[in-house]
């Protein structure tokens, strides 16, 4: 379903046409009364003028040439400024918004074809605190700056280095700040793996999820698919203003959960979706910028990579990643997937070794 309807929009940009002929044509007749009517138009004025200015035995022929000289150029400005009023008092007309599957389109022909990516970021943990003032609203995701007023927790910093291969595998290892490995994740062949290598620093899923690798893929299917992994399945379209004057595509579905896409670049610059911490339902907001530009090798065409990502729960700022280097062409044996491999092997065999059997019935 479409916001903008086209119909309406060509008949309203005819209403606009028809008012601005109708200023001019207003325009125009005010100039020719004023130029060509009654003893009191600006042309018998200018010439009383001159006459008053001008020694009377030369009034007859020198009146007569200035009074020419100074109503022709007041007539080329005045239709001019006709124009000029005809176009002010119009009202502009809405901007076309394109069908769902024409963005959808337009956003396949640009696709970058990464084909692999390795990267490290760091990421900086605030303690959840109940919103004060404007700075806690829904709108601290569009402005990040605003939203740095919850206090920060140094001890829960830790860094991410992340492997990705396009139709491949995906690694993501997890330190601490003191370079102490923490957590492990491998998803490959539709299978996710995971283990917590430290007693004291636990980490789920998806707080080690990086959203945007989903929007990396080559395959159209599979950025859809990126879509729906964060609920969002749109079924209309708008436009949403952002921070600092920028205005994008907001795709939204019938619950609310929305992305919205950067107009020129067609690209997610934010997501917001429902999800469930403690058993509640909160708002979790996704905010993408700082965008890093990559080229295809042999071809024209350009990948992105957020190096900057905002993470909200009910507009409250909880985490910030920001990527420290990145690594656009990594060699395929230089990939850590073995040994990553082998470390979840075996701390599957040693889970499965002190897991205690229930006594049989």
């Amino acid at each position: 379903m479409n916001v903008a309807n086209p119909a309406a929009g060509r008949a309203r940009n005819w209403r606009i046409v028809a008012r601005g002929l109708l200023g001019f044509g207003c325009a125009l007749g005010a100039e020719s009364l004023l130029f060509r009517r009654g003893s009191f138009t600006l042309k018998s004025i200018c010439h009383r003028a001159c006459l008053c200015r001008l020694p009377r035995q030369e009034g007859s022929v020198t009146t007569l040439f200035f009074t020419k000289i100074i109503v022709n150029r007041m007539r080329y400005l005045l239709t001019p400024l006709a124009v000029l009023l005809a176009l002010l008092s119009a009202s502009p007309a809405p901007a076309y918004l394109p069908a769902l599957a024409e963005i959808y389109r337009q956003i396949h022909a640009q696709l970058g074809r990464p084909e692999a990516f390795v990267f490290t970021s760091r990421s900086r943990v605030f303690t959840m605190a109940p919103p004060t003032g404007e700075s806690g609203g829904v709108t601290a995701a569009e402005n990040p700056d605003a939203a740095l007023v919850v206090e920060e927790r140094p001890e829960r910093t830790f860094r991410q280095r992340v492997s990705w291969v396009a139709g491949g595998p995906v690694a993501v290892e997890t330190f601490s700040d003191q370079n102490e490995l923490l957590h492990l994740y491998l998803e490959e062949e539709g299978r996710v793996r995971t283990a917590n290598l430290q007693p004291f620093r636990h980490f789920t899923e998806m707080d080690v999820e990086v959203p945007y690798l989903h929007f990396l893929e080559r395959d159209p299917q599979n950025w859809l698919k990126a879509m729906t992994y964060w609920g969002v399945v749109p079924d209309r379209v708008g436009l949403a203003s952002a921070y600092k004057g920028a205005v994008h595509y907001l795709l939204v579905d019938h619950t609310g959960n929305e992305a919205w896409i950067d107009q020129r670049e067609l690209r997610p610059v934010r997501l917001r979706t429902r999800v469930e911490t403690r058993g509640e339902p909160v708002w979790l907001g996704i905010a993408f910028s700082d965008f890093l530009i990559f080229r295809d090798r042999g071809s024209q065409q350009k990948w992105d990579f957020p190096s900057t990502t905002h993470f909200y729960l009910d507009g409250q700022l909880f985490k910030v990643s920001r990527v420290i280097d990145v690594n656009s062409n990594p060699k395929r044996d230089a990939m850590p997937f073995d040994r990553i491999r082998a470390e979840l092997d075996r701390q599957e065999a040693l889970e499965a070794r002190f897991t205690p059997v229930p006594f049989a019935q």
